[in-house]
């Protein structure tokens, strides 16, 4: 279900740290607990959070408990030490491809009669092996295409006997979570997160559809799989990745692979090999099961012996090695790739798992960090370079430091760029970094290791990756201190090693001519029917199990959240930090874009600056040398303050914070390089590329649209330095909420705030947050931009509600629930279970939390082939003016949203802003206190009520974004009134 390709190349833009997928030498440890001296020594009483209990069932099965009782639910996951690099050579995407056949059920689940389906499937089974041998040759081959049209014959006599919808029922019934699963080059995950009081059935539904599963609806979902292919060939950043790792794994498969499998293969998969790759790696000797979380040890462990005994242990095959040779000095590929131009610079440098791979974090974080501190920020702040981005390869044998690069245009060629970057990494290399950006760097690195660890999520594929490299978890804490004693000297003799003249170099030619591409064929299909209104009778025994009594946690005014007014029309919400030292520090001004457009610059200048007489990098670097950060930023209600980092510094970090407020550096010339910017953005960007929140802000508010309102290029040329700050001064004037984490006691925060924040002066009272009114329309409308794709097409539908009020909260979400939100939802099982229509498909009524003047609406997206365009417009029409009606789901649904208040309930970090937005909508109480009462009396009346208020003869919005080839004007025009958007009507520029 994911495109590792975008993953990786999402990676590498967001700038963030992420090491996953470690592999350790016997003589090493490994780096993971390198903040707990700084963050985690605090509280003594919880440093079992972060321990780990370790247990080998007797079947080989590895199990990993993380007990976490400030934890409201569990993370759960279950690996596999087998991903796509494990792929049969003349069958690529196997790996993927299983990973979304084991969501199809066993012998129990997913039927309702096994014995009648089995014949089918055997002869479908049959029929593959045929399809197999014949796949390649004449692409209009006759009797490839007669064998595809008869297992589409049997598979619609099979889909009889078929329910697709159980597994997702049954998940949603226990109030599960981001249940998914993702392949990688070296292992498959399934997860979820799920309350505490589910785990024993959690086990007992994974455990069962893991260990035996029926590989039934394939055609259906290979089709599924063949779209997702599709749609990776039609991102230029995965081409870009394929083509650069093919030059830079010489020898390794990880420079052949794909994950999502060749063309020539993804069609033609035999389930009798599928079943073979199942049987050889889904064995419980290369398989691990995680939980982290709110769980009791003692108490789970027995369960988990019990259902994970299921799985056989067996001889799983040794994967050959493989050895990269080093460049021999420098070497250049220079290719015409699908997509804009863009490069890559890039190092053989040590696994992921290595101790040396602390200093490439810090190395990475002296290149480039979201401070804008680092060597190679310049040139993005300079506007000659339109990006920069750094990442890792994480694959568990070889290894790699990639810097991407993205040239400007008529500003500096990829040569110039690769020789600036050399020289910075030179400039390191010969110790030209003071001690200050150094320890500086260190302080980041530590940092962002930090949020690594407080979330559960993340906890938990900390934890898949010690089980993948053989590494004990007690080894991550070993190296407790590694990340405070590098020096310098230890770190400069590092990357000397490994940064040197042998290096890689892959520049990218702009090539848009995508007739090249090769695509999954098309094979004769018709949609095979669902039977979503059924369900197995493993399904009826799963919701009768017995489950925990345990009942949710709500947030405590008093125990949880201490509040304090600090003056008129400012509060104080304090929360204790329970787990470690970094404090968070941040300050809501109700003066958002809303009151003030302009707010959205001055905050970006902000985030540029420095107090007078200081230069804005040594002013940053010197926050961070303190092992503190800070941003500013907005959105429709709020201009946002964020102070956070190490506690025992928090007086300095609130210091230097105020100098920048009170006493700023009016700089015309960054004000005039960041004006550059945002119009070089908007020519460059926008020339070419219609961003989909442009698509959604004219669907929403239409003239009022962001994109029409803000600042024209004109306007921003006329901007001054002093305009910008009266905008901050203007929003610091407005009534606040200030919300902490720490474990500072909370009359100390603020006295802290009272006497180092000298910019918080008297603050205007707020009666209500302002928001734009949604765009009303006289009659259903559809408009269109054509944007040429002849392949994929996006669809954004829009239908504005009623004034929100918090009593209608648990019935909007109940509506979610049944009509659009999950996979057992209305709108996925009518679009793409029953008719697969569509490759994504979702949707969401959403309510403003934070007052009880705003109207809600119902916003939704899908993606799907051109070719169905005016199937999918249609069925979706009628699907939205005539909702079914389902009696037998109400149970379900009732008991998912009680059990998903375990899942709602803030951790630590989320709740004093949690209490100050109950605040706002005069709440005096948890409003998940509220909805889980509510939830007890929901019924399909409720439900049925809310869509006839809130959707039902509303006037509906559809943006359709794909080629105008494929569109019928007849058809279409009978469902509402027919437009074409041009950019005109998207954008504002002068």
């Amino acid at each position: 279900m994911t495109n590792i390709y975008l993953i990786y190349y999402i990676d590498f833009i967001i700038n963030k740290v992420f090491i996953r997928s470690l592999k350790m030498k016997k003589s090493i440890f490994i780096l993971f607990a390198v903040v707990f001296v700084l963050f985690y020594s605090q509280a003594e009483e919880n440093s079992g959070l972060l321990k780990v209990k370790k247990y080998i069932l007797d079947n080989g099965l590895t199990v990993y408990l993380n007990e976490d009782h400030t934890a409201s639910k569990v993370y759960g996951a279950v690996v596999v030490k087998a991903g796509s690099k494990h792929d049969p050579e003349d069958c690529t995407g196997m790996a993927h491809f299983l990973e979304h056949m084991i969501f199809k059920g066993t012998q129990e689940l997913g039927t309702i009669d096994y014995e009648k389906e089995k014949s089918y499937l055997e002869e479908i089974s049959d029929l593959y092996d045929k399809l197999h041998k014949i796949r390649s040759g004449d692409e209009n081959n006759l009797e490839r295409e007669q064998i595809y049209k008869k297992i589409n014959e049997l598979s619609i006599e099979a889909s009889k006997y078929e329910t697709p919808n159980d597994f997702a029922s049954l998940i949603q019934s226990i109030g599960g979570d981001d249940f998914n699963a993702n392949t990688h080059y070296d292992r498959t995950v399934y997860h979820s997160a799920f309350p505490s009081s589910q785990t024993e059935k959690w086990l007992e539904l994974y455990s069962h559809v893991l260990s035996n599963p029926v590989f039934r609806l394939y055609q259906a979902e290979n089709e599924v799989v063949k779209e997702e292919k599709n749609r990776s060939l039609n991102s230029h950043p995965n081409h870009f990745f394929a083509e650069m790792k093919k030059y830079f794994f010489k020898v390794h498969p990880y420079g052949k692979i794909d994950t999502l499998g060749d063309v020539d293969h993804i069609c033609y998969i035999p389930v009798s090999k599928m079943k073979e790759f199942y049987n050889t790696y889904y064995v419980a000797n290369n398989m691990a099961l995680i939980l982290s979380g709110d769980i009791d040890t003692d108490k789970i462990l027995p369960v988990i012996k019990n259902c994970f005994s299921r799985f056989n242990s067996g001889l799983v095959p040794k994967f050959k090695e493989y050895k990269e040779k080093n460049f021999n000095g420098r070497e250049l590929v220079v290719k015409n790739v699908y997509g804009p131009e863009r490069g890559v610079i890039a190092f053989r440098t040590v696994n992921t798992a290595h101790i040396d791979i602390l200093k490439m974090l810090i190395l990475k974080n002296m290149l480039l960090n979201s401070n804008k501190t680092g060597l190679l920020n310049k040139f993005i702040i300079n506007n000659e370079v339109d990006d920069f981005s750094i990442s890792f390869w994480s694959g568990l044998e070889e290894s790699g430091f990639f810097i991407y690069y993205w040239p400007k245009a008529y500003k500096m060629s990829s040569n110039k760029i690769e020789n600036a970057v050399i020289e910075s990494i030179n400039k390191i290399k010969n110790g030209e970094c003071s001690i200050e950006t150094f320890n500086a760097s260190k302080h980041n690195v530590e940092l962002s290791l930090i949020e690594d660890f407080e979330d559960l999520k993340s906890r938990t594929y900390n934890i898949i990756d010690s089980y993948l490299t053989n590494i004990e978890w007690e080894d991550y804490l070993k190296a407790v201190n590694s990340v405070s004693d590098i020096t310098k000297e230890e770190f400069l003799k590092t990357i000397n090693q490994y940064f040197n003249k042998n290096y890689f170099v892959f520049n990218a030619h702009s090539d848009w001519d995508n007739t090249r591409i090769k695509k999954v064929i098309n094979l004769p299909y018709k949609e095979i029917p669902s039977n979503s209104n059924t369900s197995s009778n493993y399904s009826k025994k799963f919701i009768n199990l017995p489950k925990d009594d345990k009942k949710p946690k709500f947030i405590d005014y008093k125990k949880d959240v201490k509040i304090i007014q600090l003056k008129d029309n400012l509060k104080l919400y304090h929360t204790k930090n329970p787990i470690n030292n970094k404090f968070e520090l941040s300050l809501y001004f109700m003066n958002g874009i809303c009151q003030s457009p302009n707010l959205e610059y001055a905050a970006d200048y902000m985030k540029r600056i420095g107090p007078k007489g200081t230069n804005p990098k040594d002013f940053k670097l010197k926050m961070e040398s303190i092992g503190c950060n800070y941003s500013f930023g907005q959105n429709d209600q709020f201009f946002i303050i964020n102070l956070y980092g190490a506690e025992e510094n928090i007086e300095k970090g609130m210091e230097l914070l105020n100098e920048l407020i009170t006493n700023p550096e009016h700089d015309e010339k960054i004000l005039k390089n960041y004006i550059k910017e945002v119009m070089d953005h908007r020519n460059n960007y926008e020339k070419d590329y219609v961003p989909s929140r442009a698509l959604v802000e004219y669907l929403k508010f239409k003239k009022q649209s962001r994109f029409l309102t803000r600042a024209t290029n004109s306007m921003l040329n006329k901007f001054k330095p002093g305009d910008l700050f009266n905008e901050i001064n203007n929003a610091l004037s407005y009534k606040a909420g200030i919300t902490f984490t720490g474990y500072t006691d909370v009359n100390k925060v603020a006295e802290l705030i009272s006497n180092k924040f000298n910019f918080i002066k008297d603050l205007k009272d707020v009666k209500c947050l302002a928001n734009r009114r949604y765009n009303e329309l006289k009659e259903d409308s559809i408009f269109y931009y054509n944007n040429y794709n002849k392949n994929i097409g996006s669809i954004y539908f829009f239908i504005p509600g009623e004034n929100f009020n918090i009593n209608e909260l648990s019935k909007a979400n109940a509506f979610n629930e049944y009509f659009c939100g999950t996979h057992s939802s209305v709108l996925f099982k009518e679009i793409r279970e029953l008719r697969s229509l569509a490759y994504a498909v979702w949707g969401n009524y959403y309510t403003a939390m934070n007052t009880n003047n705003t109207i809600g609406y119902l916003y939704g997206y899908i993606s799907f082939k051109m070719d169905k365009l005016n199937d999918v417009v249609e069925v979706l029409m009628d699907i939205l003016k005539n909702m079914s009606r389902d009696s037998e789901k109400i149970n379900s649904i009732k008991e998912c949203l009680l059990n998903q208040v375990f899942l709602c309930n803030s951790n630590f970090r989320c709740m004093p802003f949690s209490v100050f937005n109950y605040e706002l909508l005069g709440l005096d109480k948890d409003a998940n206190e509220i909805l889980y009462n509510n939830y007890k009396n929901i019924n399909l009346e409720d439900i049925d009520g809310f869509y006839k208020k809130n959707i039902l003869n509303k006037k509906i919005s559809i943006l359709i974004l794909g080629s105008s080839d494929f569109i019928n004007i007849e058809r279409l025009s009978k469902l509402g009134a027919l437009s074409e958007l041009r950019k005109v009507e998207l954008y504002k520029y002068y």
